[in-house]
């Protein structure tokens, strides 16, 4: 098979550009990401790695990580284990959402989510924050 040599360099200087053109693109993105990072950090003061401050916001990052995503997901929990006590109770999910809003209210669909935030939240907490302080230690 001939290869028309006029075609494969005209190909290969194409992708050439393309690809300057791309690391072109890298260069100015991460430049604009510094110049964000940089002026969202002067804000806030900015955090010292491994500082108390730094592993104080690894801790509540874990709360809010683990606590409030667990208790979101509480009415799914909720319904998935009636379910697998009576699976006869509910036919789908939805349902089951009816008649426990029907029956107990929005708190019923709910049961539950207190024990789960504290719970979730002292996990993220421990996951987030301990696991920086060790990293740094060890």
């Amino acid at each position: 098979m001939a290869v028309c040599e006029y075609c494969h360099t005209s190909v290969l200087k194409t992708a050439d550009a393309v690809k300057d053109k791309a690391v072109e693109l890298t260069d100015a993105a991460a430049k604009e990401y510094n110049k964000a990072s940089n002026q969202a950090q002067a804000k806030v003061g900015g955090i010292e790695l491994y500082s108390g401050k730094y592993y104080a916001a690894c801790t509540v990052g874990g709360i809010l990580a683990c606590g409030t995503t667990h208790t979101a997901v509480t009415p799914l929990d909720l319904v998935k284990c009636r379910r697998q006590v009576d699976p006869a109770m509910y036919k789908g999910n939805f349902e089951a959402w009816g008649k426990i809003g029907r029956a107990e209210g929005i708190r019923g669909i709910f049961t539950g989510w207190g024990p789960t935030f504290v719970g979730y939240s002292v996990q993220g907490a421990g996951k987030y924050g301990f696991y920086e302080y060790f990293k740094h230690l060890y």
